[in-house]
C-alpha cells in the first residue's frame, strides 16, 4: 500500500470518527498520521470540523475550542519530535 492510499484511508477513518464523536479514535489516527506523513494538516482540519459540530456553543470560552487546542498543540509537538529525532 502506497502512502497516499495510507493516508487517504486515515482520513475517511477520521472522518468517521468526528461524525460519530469519537474523539478517542482521532487522537491516536492523529498521531499516526502526524508521525508517517508530512505535513498532516488534516488534524487541525478534524480539530476544527470536531468544535463545529459539538463544542461551539456561546458563552462557553475558550473551552469550546478544545479540539482546535488539541490538535494544534499535537501538530507542533509531533512536529517538533520529527525534527529532533530523525536528524
Amino acid at each position: 500500500m502506497n502512502k497516499v492510499t495510507a493516508r487517504i484511508i486515515i482520513d475517511f477513518i477520521i472522518l468517521l470518527a468526528i461524525f460519530n464523536g469519537w474523539w478517542f479514535c482521532i487522537i491516536p489516527l492523529g498521531l499516526i498520521g502526524l508521525w508517517f506523513f508530512p505535513y498532516f494538516v488534516e488534524i487541525v482540519l478534524a480539530g476544527i470540523a470536531y468544535d463545529a459540530l459539538y463544542n461551539l456553543i456561546p458563552g462557553m470560552g475558550m473551552r469550546a475550542l478544545v479540539g482546535i487546542i488539541i490538535s494544534l498543540t499535537m501538530l507542533l509537538i509531533i512536529g517538533g519530535l520529527k525534527k529532533v529525532l530523525r536528524k
